[in-house]
């Protein structure tokens, strides 16, 4: 009789130790521990964090210059512009078009031309953007057909706009399409005139030479066109003296 009495003391210690391992498998495996999410590997691009708007100039009912063979410049700045905006993506830059096809939206105001309306509504999307930079597309044209080169311009000497249309040409002149070698000049247009940012317009060749248009029609050479403006707008932001 001792011996069972000596069993039983034990009994409950058995009971609890039981239930504690049981309730130990009911509730499963202990969570793994909290890790910190892991910063991204993937590089930034040289342009990000910059927005930069495009200007395909004309469009709608205004087609711009016409080709030799009956291209139109507004269709031409509209397919180069969208190979500079993909191109300026790939970098990280934040893009926004002034016009995305050939549907041209402004408000009618009184006393103001059609094309007036169509650049304030321009500087419109420019400004709601607040982008930091303005390249304008467009292609020309003039009455002697052996002219051609593509040609960077700015609004005013000593300006940002200035430095950035020079740093463009540099790129352009680095093409091996470019036989005429030129340099950026001033030019009074609008669309230079009013962003509170650097801008440059860029005519990217001239229509009224048979070879040049042909060129301009080329997708190939709207993308290596576009890859050399692309490159420009990178070395320019790279410059101490650039203000974004």
């Amino acid at each position: 009789m001792k011996k069972v009495k000596s069993s039983l003391k034990f009994l409950p210690f058995v009971l609890c130790l039981t239930l504690m391992l049981a309730a130990g498998c009911a509730q499963g495996p202990a969570p793994a521990p909290m890790t910190s999410p892991q910063p991204s590997s993937e590089p930034l691009g040289p342009l990000e964090g910059i927005t930069i708007a495009l200007d395909p100039g004309h469009g709608g009912d205004d087609g711009g210059c016409v080709g030799v063979s009956g291209t139109t410049e507004a269709e031409l700045n509209l397919q180069v512009a969208f190979a500079l905006r993909d191109a300026l993506q790939r970098e990280g830059a934040q893009v926004v078009m002034t016009r995305s096809d050939e549907t041209v939206v402004y408000q009618q105001e009184a006393g103001k031309t059609r094309k007036q309306q169509d650049m304030a509504s321009r500087m419109d999307v420019i400004e709601q953007a607040r982008a930091q930079l303005v390249v304008s597309i467009h292609m020309n044209r003039y009455s002697d057909s052996g002219v051609r080169g593509a040609q960077a311009f700015y609004f005013e000497e000593g300006s940002d706009g200035q430095l950035l249309a020079q740093t463009l040409q540099q790129s352009l002149n680095a093409l091996e399409e470019q036989v005429k070698k030129r340099n950026a000049a001033t030019g009074n247009y609008f669309i230079l005139k009013t962003p509170q940012c650097p801008s440059a317009l860029v005519e990217c060749g001239f229509l009224s030479n048979p070879q040049e248009e042909a060129l301009l029609q080329d997708a190939a050479y709207q993308q290596r066109l576009a890859q050399a403006l692309c490159q420009g707008i990178v070395t320019y932001l790279q410059q101490p003296q650039a203000d974004v």
